[in-house]
């Protein structure tokens, strides 16, 4: 969780700078970021 840390704050510098580079929405960015911290922080604990 550590290494996603920066990440997590500084994701906000880039999702304008994605949106316009690859024309996805913000929103569809969001929901992919949060999906991955979600992954990053769930799945090290289910595996064994």
């Amino acid at each position: 969780m550590a290494m996603v840390a920066n990440l997590q704050y500084g994701r906000t510098l880039f999702v304008s700078l994605m949106s316009e580079k690859f024309g996805w929405g913000k929103a569809a960015i969001q929901a992919a970021f949060f999906i991955f911290v979600l992954a990053e922080t769930w799945l090290p604990t289910q595996v064994p």
